[in-house]
C-alpha cells in the first residue's frame, strides 16, 4: 500500500444533498434543504426548513433543533450555487440553466 494511503472505503465519505423549494421571479426560494455526510450509522446529517411566513429557520441534526431568525433572500449551499450560475450569466426570468463541466464536445 503506498505511503499515505488507507484501506478506508472510498465510499463511507459519501455526501448527499437535497434542496426543494420554488422560484419568485427567476430566484430560487429554498423550503427545506437536506445535507448528509458519511455512511449508515455514523452519516452525520442536518436537515433546515425555512419556515419565510414566520421567518425563521429550523435547522435540525440527529440530537438537537433549533430555530433561528430567518433574513430575507436566505439561500441554502444548492440554492445559492444555482443562484449564482444566473448571477454570471444573464438569463431570461424564470429560467435555468445548468452548465456541463467536464465533458468534451464530439466532432
Amino acid at each position: 500500500m503506498p505511503a499515505g494511503s488507507s484501506k478506508r472505503d472510498a465510499r463511507a465519505q459519501e455526501v448527499y444533498e437535497a434542496s426543494k423549494g420554488r422560484f419568485n421571479q427567476g430566484i430560487p426560494v429554498p423550503d427545506s434543504y437536506y445535507y448528509s455526510a458519511g455512511k449508515g450509522q455514523m452519516a452525520q446529517t442536518l436537515r433546515y426548513a425555512f419556515d419565510w411566513e414566520n421567518k425563521q429557520l429550523k435547522a435540525s441534526n440527529r440530537y438537537n433543533t433549533e430555530s433561528i431568525a430567518l433574513s430575507d433572500n436566505s439561500q441554502d449551499r444548492l440554492s445559492y450555487l444555482l443562484l449564482s450560475t444566473q448571477l454570471t450569466e444573464p438569463q431570461e426570468p424564470a429560467s435555468v440553466r445548468f452548465p456541463l463541466v467536464g465533458f468534451k464536445k464530439q466532432h
